[in-house]
């Protein structure tokens, strides 16, 4: 492969494609020493995990800011709606910034669902690597 996968982005494609790479330099034999490739393995397959843990974190953080966001939000369409039609257009437009964030967090969550998706392909690699 010609860039280093340490360099990919901490996305759901960039972990895919370094998951990929990882199994591709672990396919080709650099060495006949099985011990030295065992812990090769094993030292990538750490930084695989330990980098998609640091994902996961982020996107956690992202959800939780976000859902107080959509309770601000939500509370304050409460509120809008309350003081009549003059206040309606506040309203509509902080309804419409909840809706938008609303969306955000379901695309997060895809995306955490893709960070499972890699961390479960991570988990397999070091199950098979005990056997």
């Amino acid at each position: 492969m010609s860039s280093d996968p340490k360099d990919l982005p901490l996305t759901p494609d960039g972990l895919r494609a370094r998951t990929a790479a990882y199994r591709e330099s672990l396919s080709a034999p650099d060495t006949n020493d099985m011990f030295s490739l065992a812990y090769q393995w094993q030292d990538k397959n750490h930084r695989h995990v330990t980098d998609l843990c640091l994902v996961i974190e982020e996107v956690a953080k992202t959800i939780e800011a976000l859902e107080a966001e959509v309770a601000a939000y939500s509370k304050l369409v409460e509120k809008e709606a309350a003081f009549g039609i003059a206040q309606m257009k506040r309203a509509k437009a902080a309804e419409a910034r909840a809706e938008r964030l609303r969306e955000a967090l379901a695309t997060i969550g895809e995306g955490i669902r893709d960070g499972q998706h890699c961390a479960l392909i991570a988990n397999t690699a070091l199950e098979d690597d005990k056997q």
